[in-house]
């Protein structure tokens, strides 16, 4: 979580970790606090972390954040005994500081002076409305006591959605074998599934019918093509209700029954634009119309769930592939909509997947991690925090059971060593840099020193640095962001650039290996993604999300409008050949275009035909582009090597399992490092509430 305080109009950053650290020390104030008390109340004695780098880090950004100076007109550093809180105060009674606004509004200053009393109420108000929320949260009777395993197949199995008595779940999952995804029904503790379709497109998203009858699902066809589809709950005869385009970002709930099960709400895009809105189909007679209008401030609306009385709808609003916010919108007679949605406040940075409690007065739904609960007009709070990803919710009208989809295991990096030049794999994979917490995106340094990828040992995904072979790793940053990915090394090996989320939409930063200074290079409120150096070090490839696709662009380093090239993303400037290679998220394979000419008016050359966006990913060197082969679904099979002058691909490793994010491969090219997930990665389970 961030929150957001005002210095002289200037609206700054303040993340979770340094605003714990500025509460301990006012409340402690005029006391001197130590490190280790620092590090106690801010990751507790269960997390380790590194507490000096953490905490160093923690003090410059309050400072950063109130113009305050290292000589401490506001913190004073005492060496070898800690810090303390110096700003003059006064005190303030509890029935005041329970009446404050909302905390961002306590930290917005509105005068050119630093420090004013109401400010300062605002500071000392942190401890005091952390215990009304912790009432707020006693209130609630909903927490999650246990959870219950429903499926342990083999393979991935999502999308829940429960009958309306709740004894029975319906799922997509491709087989034992991994192979075509279907939909398939199992009664709630017994382990032996029915397959409902059988259809050789991928069957997903199952919603059943509020009567219980019947199955409504998506069947995925080429491209952005789908086909809502019905089918009885056991299985018989399909019926194709309509075809609805869907864009490779959209995630989350693709269709809900209305109470009465006589329509259904469905996500497509709307028109030329490639923004994405909900919409509700007639059953009987197939008649469709618009439920919400196309919003220009997002790329498109999912998620989408009924309470039970038919009043309120609460849905999904994505302002990128990876954040969004939770709406809950009035509806009245014939579900006809009723002023502007209400945005549920406190909801995280990526809300989907929304179910109402069965009395109609609450709304859970997920947040990553997070199983969160609200009600219509009060902010979130968290229910239950797991240690994996949730990516499915599901729950009935007539009864209190709930089901989540719940990814299982963490990845891990493994190094290949190769020879004959990197044209042969000379013994069995050995891991890299492995931990408990899991690890993704490889990617070794050009000079061949350094091994740089992301790990989550300290919480939050930062990015880590370690020798070539893994040894030695240290964390390189300490900005707690929410998510980060696609590091790549510049040039002369000095600078790693990244994406991440503070905590929402995605920016590019570059942090230096000699110091760990993080630089945010982008502010753009669309975002960017996927960064890459140019070769010459002068600016960056980024992707942006815009109408439903992924578009490159390049970004200077040295700041400057970014400049619109093509559609694609993950560009890669190719070493010695003046080649910009790339990927398209929703179609196979790997493009290139030439350097020699303008970029943009460059014609594609589809040069690899059997990749898939985004797992495995691709490394060029000046002969060919390493990459990882997908199958059906997307799934990668085989690292593979295209060569550049025979326009050929050879595999190098095949039967690769379940890769991850993440490909690369030495400068000398004598050993190459990838990233797997874990085999049965999502299963369904039952979150017991009490």
């Amino acid at each position: 979580m961030q929150h957001l305080v005002s210095h002289r109009g200037v609206r700054i950053n303040l993340q979770r970790q340094p605003l714990r650290v500025l509460e301990l020390l006012i409340t402690r104030a005029p006391e001197i606090v130590t490190r280790d008390e620092i590090r106690h109340h801010v990751w507790g004695d269960d997390v380790y972390v590194d507490a000096d780098q953490n905490i160093n880090f923690c003090i410059r950004q309050i400072r950063a954040a109130f113009g305050d100076s290292s000589e401490g007109s506001l913190i004073q550093t005492l060496p070898r005994l800690g810090y303390r809180f110096v700003a003059p105060f006064r005190d303030v009674a509890a029935t005041t500081v329970i009446s404050q606004p909302p905390l961002e509004q306590r930290l917005r200053s509105k005068s050119s002076t630093l420090w004013r009393p109401a400010a300062l109420v605002g500071l000392l108000a942190i401890g005091a409305t952390a215990g009304v929320w912790a009432w707020i949260q006693r209130r609630s009777p909903v927490a999650v006591v246990r959870i219950i395993p429903v499926t342990t197949y083999e393979g991935d199995e999502r999308e829940p959605s429960l009958s309306p008595d709740g004894r029975q779940v319906a799922f997509s999952w491709g087989g034992e074998r991994g192979g075509n995804r279907d939909v398939y029904v199992a009664i709630i503790g017994e382990q032996h599934p029915v397959r409902v379709t059988f259809d050789p497109d991928e069957d997903v998203h199952p919603e059943w019918s509020p009567d219980g009858r019947q199955i409504a699902f998506l069947r995925r066809r080429s491209g952005t093509l789908a086909d809502i589809m019905l089918v009885p709950a056991l299985g018989g005869p399909e019926t194709k209700l309509r075809e609805v385009r869907l864009s490779a970002w959209i995630s989350g709930r693709m269709l809900a029954w209305t109470p009465d099960g006589k329509q259904l709400c469905f996500t497509s895009e709307v028109g030329p634009s490639g923004h994405h809105t909900l919409f509700l189909l007639t059953i009987a007679s197939g008649a469709v119309k618009q439920l919400l209008p196309e919003e220009d401030n997002a790329i498109g609306d999912s998620s989408a769930s009924f309470s039970p009385d038919g009043k309120w709808l609460a849905f999904a609003r994505f302002e990128g592939a990876n954040n969004s916010d939770l709406l809950l919108q009035r509806l009245g007679r014939d579900l006809k909509v009723e002023g502007r949605p209400i945005v549920v406040k406190e909801a995280g940075v990526s809300p989907r997947d929304p179910v109402w409690t069965p009395d109609g007065k609450r709304v859970l739904f997920l947040d990553r991690s997070r199983i969160m609960e609200t009600t219509v007009g009060q902010p979130a709070h968290t229910l239950y925090l797991s240690d994996s990803p949730f990516t499915g919710l599901a729950a009935s009208a007539g009864s209190a059971r709930l089901v989540a989809c719940r990814q299982n295991g963490r990845e891990q990096m493994w190094t290949l060593p190769l020879t004959a030049n990197g044209m042969k794999v000379a013994s069995s994979p050995e891991p890299l840099a492995q931990s408990t917490a899991g690890e993704s995106s490889p990617r070794f340094s050009p000079d061949g020193r350094w091994l740089a990828f992301l790990s989550r040992r300290t919480g939050a995904t930062e990015v880590w640095l370690a020798n070539f072979d893994g040894s030695n790793p240290r964390q390189l940053t300490h900005a707690s962001f929410y998510a980060a990915g696609y590091v790549r090394w510049s040039a002369d090996s000095r600078y790693i650039a990244f994406q991440g989320r503070l905590p929402r939409t995605p920016q590019l930063y570059i942090v230096g290996i000699e110091n760990g200074t993080v630089r945010q290079i982008t502010f753009s409120p669309r975002g960017f993604m996927g960064p890459s150096w140019s070769l010459d070090g002068q600016f960056l490839y980024a992707d942006a999300l815009e109408g439903g696709n992924n578009r490159t662009y390049s970004v200077p380093i040295a700041g400057g409008v970014p400049r619109l090239l093509f559609e694609g993303d993950d560009a890669v400037e190719v070493p010695g050949r003046k080649l910009l290679i790339y990927g398209k998220q929703d179609r196979p394979g790997i493009y290139g275009r030439s350097l020699t000419e303008d970029i943009a008016k460059s014609p594609e050359q589809l040069l690899v035909s059997d990749f898939r966006q985004p797992w495995g990913g691709f490394q060029p060197v000046p002969e060919g582009i390493y990459y990882v082969n997908g199958g059906s679904e997307g799934g990668p099979r085989a690292i593979r090597f295209y060569t550049f002058d025979t326009k050929t691909s050879v595999n190098l490793f095949p039967s690769l399992a379940e890769p991850g994010l993440g490909l690369t491969v030495m400068p000398d090219r004598s050993r190459l490092a990838y990233t797997t997930r874990p085999r049965g990665g999502e299963d369904l389970v039952e979150l017991e509430l009490h």
